[in-house]
């Protein structure tokens, strides 16, 4: 009992340590090596845009604050800033090995495809999501009224 006892506590303090490892410089490099290949800041600075050219659409009102809201997103959310961070959460999620196949996939004719064609499949899902709410607005907002009635008793 006493070697089953030792034998569980050393797997969760290993599995433990396992999952809390800090990456290395090499890790980062295969990292942003990956992010290099996926064009991953041209994506986030095309995703970032067509967020914000749906919510002015649907905002005008907001469209005179345009500058400022790109200012407020380059610092806050642009590629440059959040890299290390993105690099953290892939290698929280994959291991580096699996970070390299990915560079390879994506080097490849069919990975080149996907991300040639990833960003308009992105923004035309986006719209469709958004037209999908807006066309549906109603029923959300009976929904809301509903229940501020039930809770307003």
């Amino acid at each position: 009992m006493k070697n089953l006892l030792m034998t569980l506590v050393l797997v969760i303090c290993c599995g433990a340590m396992a999952q809390t490892a800090t990456p290395t410089e090499a890790d980062y490099a295969t990292a942003y090596k990956l992010f290099e290949v996926m064009n991953m800041e041209e994506q986030m600075q095309s995703n970032t845009k067509t967020v914000m050219d749906l919510q002015l659409s649907r905002n005008p009102q907001l469209a005179p604050y345009r500058q400022e809201m790109e200012v407020f997103m380059n610092k806050y959310i642009s590629y440059g800033v959040l890299k290390k961070d993105i690099a953290d959460i892939y290698l929280k999620n994959f291991t580096a090995d699996d970070l390299k196949e990915l560079t390879a996939f994506y080097l490849s004719p069919l990975g080149k495809k996907f991300l040639s064609k990833n960003q308009a499949i992105t923004r035309e899902s986006m719209q469709l999501g958004m037209t999908k709410v807006q066309a549906n607005i109603a029923e959300l907002q009976q929904m809301i009224m509903k229940k501020q009635g039930s809770t307003a008793k």
